[in-house]
């Protein structure tokens, strides 16, 4: 996230808490990306992309002047980082099956000072150890994103591909970029940074001429106009969560992505909160990263429902006391596990009358609720024990212990349920 920062002189700029822990949500990512993709035994290579479409310069410093490296040398370490772990695992493993990663590292920006600061910090890279093939370019990351799609779409074999794109603001990354790149690549995944209290806040009758231009120039006005939007928060003081309701409900699923994962974080110096969205294809994807967020807890945040319903949560209320503080803490957890023993079953009766099982139903609600499938898998067996949902294996057995839930277990509504519990 270059814009924001100063990169002109040869002090880093300061980096803030959050921006620290996004960079560790990162990191982990990447490097549980790798391992997860490689766990079959019989994969010799992987064919990774990394884009980091807004890199900055490499290198900032905390508030005590310690330094931090930026999201170009993170993703670095963590592209060496996941090689390293998988090979160590098949040694310890006694496989003799060779395994190499095979990855490349899109760096761009469109800041010059940036992208300077960023070949120096490069150029203090050791050159003895193994690193991915790596690529730095100074342009607007709609042209960029456009280069990349035309080089790899054309490849005789597609790379699985990670755009991790850290914008200062709303308006740099486009609808129509997203969109291609998902209906390009359908396994791609985007890590996005979207100030979405900063679009919301600014939609007011009196900037509705502005607030058009700014939705056509992200390609939002394709699904919204800015005419909806400013109405529905001049209706109401507290509107501003509606709005964010339907940016997930109606535009990210333009994006072709499937799933995504709308959290907060929450700045500790200006209180605007901005997402940290995931959009992917896959559920284990979004799984993993609504893992690392219950990690990071006290960074990351989300206003709404515990159980299942994240997409009636409301905004962040700066003058007033949030209806919902949930942190990703112990509470938080405690929380969300009351409210799924609650609305799975309801779900489960009202959806699923005729049965479903728990690969179906992971993937009914896996936009619907803040919780891993780890959770959710707790829950669903706890539930079965107590006879609120049925659960059985294919074979019409009961499990004993929930480790052993498998996807295709069957779940059934009870067959005398309340409605009013």
């Amino acid at each position: 996230m270059a814009r924001g920062y100063n990169w002109k002189f040869d002090i880093p700029p300061e980096i803030d808490e959050h921006s620290i822990a996004k960079h560790r949500v990162l990191r982990r990512y990447v490097e549980n990306y790798i391992q997860i993709l490689c766990l079959n035994p019989r994969r010799e290579c992987l064919r990774l992309v990394v884009v980091d479409g807004f890199c900055g310069g490499g290198l900032y410093q905390t508030s005590s002047g310690e330094p931090h490296l930026g999201s170009p040398l993170i993703l670095r370490q963590a592209l060496q980082a996941g090689r390293a772990f998988v090979q160590t695992r098949r040694v310890e493993m006694g496989m003799h099956r060779p395994f190499d990663l095979e990855a490349t590292l899109h760096l761009n920006d469109n800041d010059a000072d940036a992208i300077k600061s960023l070949r120096a910090q490069l150029a203090t890279c050791p050159k003895n150890e193994w690193a991915p093939t790596t690529h730095v370019t100074q342009l607007d990351f709609n042209m960029a994103a456009a280069q990349l799609i035309t080089a790899y779409k054309h490849s005789r074999r597609s790379p699985r591909i990670i755009f991790v794109l850290d914008q200062y603001g709303f308006t740099q990354t486009t609808l129509p970029v997203m969109k291609s790149i998902f209906t390009t690549f359908p396994k791609a995944e985007i890590v996005l940074t979207f100030a979405v209290d900063a679009l919301t806040n600014f939609a007011s009758p009196e900037t509705r001429e502005l607030y058009r231009r700014i939705l056509a120039k992200t390609g939002f006005d394709e699904v919204v106009s800015a005419e909806r939007l400013t109405e529905l928060k001049a209706e109401d003081h507290g509107a501003k969560h509606v709005i964010q309701t339907l940016l997930l409900r109606e535009v990210f699923p333009q994006t072709g992505a499937a799933y995504a994962t709308p959290f907060f974080v929450i700045p500790r110096q200006s209180r605007r909160g901005y997402w940290l969205v995931h959009l992917a294809n896959n559920t284990r994807a979004n799984d993993e990263m609504k893992r690392l967020h219950w990690q990071e807890h006290n960074h990351f945040m989300h206003f709404g429902a515990e159980g299942v319903g994240i997409l009636a949560f409301d905004p962040v209320r700066l003058d007033e006391t949030p209806q919902y503080t949930f942190d990703f803490g112990d509470i938080a957890q405690q929380r969300t596990s009351s409210a799924l023993h609650h609305d799975l079953p309801k779900l489960v009766h009202d959806q699923f009358s005729a049965g479903t099982n728990v690969g179906t139903l992971l993937e009914r609600i896996a936009n619907e609720t803040p919780a891993t499938r780890d959770m959710v898998q707790q829950v669903l067996f706890e539930l079965g024990r107590t006879g609120e949902i049925e659960m059985r294996t294919q074979h019409g057995r009961q499990r004993k212990h929930v480790d052993r839930l498998q996807l295709l277990d069957e779940i059934h509504p009870r067959r005398q349920f309340f409605l009013f519990r």
